[in-house]
């Protein structure tokens, strides 16, 4: 998988030399036993290694685990002070959390086209759905009642699904960890499912037949 300019299955980022070559060959392997690839820079940071795999997979950089010769690998790593070699294989774990449990980040693991397909079908739904009563304001785009909204775990913050997909979105195509834009948690994101009100009538109508209704 390339880190770099697509050329073909591997490609390059930037780094220096180890052992008279420019680049080596890493192969980050699964529990599910599936095979990734990188080909990179001799002083390139891991990171950017593990950013790059966790975006493959569609799993949150910060729920794996990178292990080479029975030690975690560290963001600021680099095959050179590692001593890797051309060939060199790394363990990757998923770590069960509260904040990764449900496996990988929703959104995270859509590709371009399909979030931007999500996106404009939550946009019309908008359109065509009554205001609620209750504020539900987002506070990234400014929309006032969002019909559909998701929460980041770690923090709690909610915001509306339009901009959840997106934030996403450009976390992945920049290979960054996902983090909330209000407190910058690293997190992960879910959807709420809640009950949206249907009713046009007015907020204090609906209070007094609430109250009517609660009477012996």
């Amino acid at each position: 998988f390339p880190m770099g300019d697509e050329t073909s299955s591997t490609g390059a980022i930037d780094g220096g030399t180890l052992y008279g070559r420019d680049t080596l060959l890493l192969k980050c392997g699964g529990e599910d036993g599936s095979e990734i690839h990188f080909k990179v820079r001799n002083t390139v940071r891991m990171q950017k290694l593990m950013c790059a795999y966790a975006s493959r997979t569609g799993y949150n950089v910060a729920a794996l685990r990178f292990m080479y010769n029975g030690e975690r690998v560290k963001d600021d790593d680099t095959p050179t002070a590692l001593w890797m070699q051309d060939g060199d294989y790394i363990e990757v774990y998923y770590e069960q959390s509260a904040d990764s449990a449900a496996g990988p980040s929703w959104a995270t693991h859509l590709s371009k086209n399909e979030r931007e397909e999500r996106i404009k079908k939550l946009q019309e739904e908008e359109k065509s759905s009554p205001v609620s009563s209750v504020s539900r304001s987002c506070r990234v785009c400014f929309a006032d009642n969002p019909l559909r909204r998701a929460a980041f775990i770690a923090c709690g913050h909610i915001v509306c699904q339009v901009c959840a997909l997106r934030i996403a979105g450009k976390a992945t195509e920049e290979g960054r960890r996902l983090v909330c834009p209000y407190c910058r948690a690293d997190t992960r994101i879910v959807p709420l499912f809640e009950d949206t009100d249907s009713s046009d009538e007015p907020p204090a109508k609906k209070a007094r037949q609430m109250r009517a209704n609660s009477q012996p």
